[in-house]
């Protein structure tokens, strides 16, 4: 029985949960409120269709009978009714948990096989832009992250961009290609704070 259900949650974890916080990192950086706001912006949508399309869709094992890219266009459909009212701050909150379980798998696959992990590292340096608690636009909001400690808000807020790096979050892929992973964050947390989300956006 747990074997049977195992394929249908990495399927749901690793194509609906990881582009949903992606997205909401994003949205957040943006100004935007909503999950569907979010995906309603042509670029956010780009990115978020080419992590699933390049990073996950193309190395999945989907459960017999299930079409993966059939449950991808649902989970966008989903992300696009504006009905549900996702909150970017709410999908978003405590990221540093859920980045371990969303991306770990898609993260690992990837640098095990050194493919480019750009998308996922933009996220990641996204993310820790945005608990600076403000968007691109000016626009404020609160972020929750219950599980960070003083410490962990120390490298956070650090002008060593470099000392995030150190966060639990990011534990998860650190033996298969932390250099790699390092040297990605630092670059796009380096473009994000000197010359804002669009420009880092722009690189990808």
């Amino acid at each position: 029985m747990v074997d049977d259900v195992i394929p249908y949650e990495n399927l749901k974890l690793r194509i609906l949960n990881a582009s949903h916080v992606l997205l909401a990192f994003m949205g957040l950086l943006s100004g935007y409120e909503t999950i569907d706001e979010a995906l309603a912006d042509d670029a956010l949508r780009g990115v978020v269709t080419r992590f699933l399309d390049d990073y996950v869709l193309t190395d999945i094992e989907a459960p017999a009978g299930v079409d993966a890219a059939s449950y991808k266009k649902t989970a966008l459909e989903r992300f696009s009714n504006g009905a549900m009212g996702d909150q970017n701050v709410r999908v978003g909150g405590d990221g540093a948990s859920k980045i371990q379980v969303f991306w770990t798998e898609t993260m690992r696959r990837r640098l095990k096989k050194n493919l480019p992990i750009d998308l996922l590292a933009f996220g990641a340096a996204s993310w820790l832009e945005a608990l600076k608690g403000k968007g691109e636009n000016g626009k404020t909001f609160q972020p929750f992250e219950p599980s960070l400690s003083e410490n962990d808000w120390a490298r956070i807020r650090s002008d060593k961009f470099s000392d995030a790096f150190e966060l639990s979050a990011f534990d998860g892929w650190r033996d298969v290609g932390d250099q790699i992973f390092f040297d990605k964050l630092v670059f796009y947390r380096e473009v994000l704070r000197k010359k804002g989300f669009r420009a880092a956006l722009s690189l990808l």
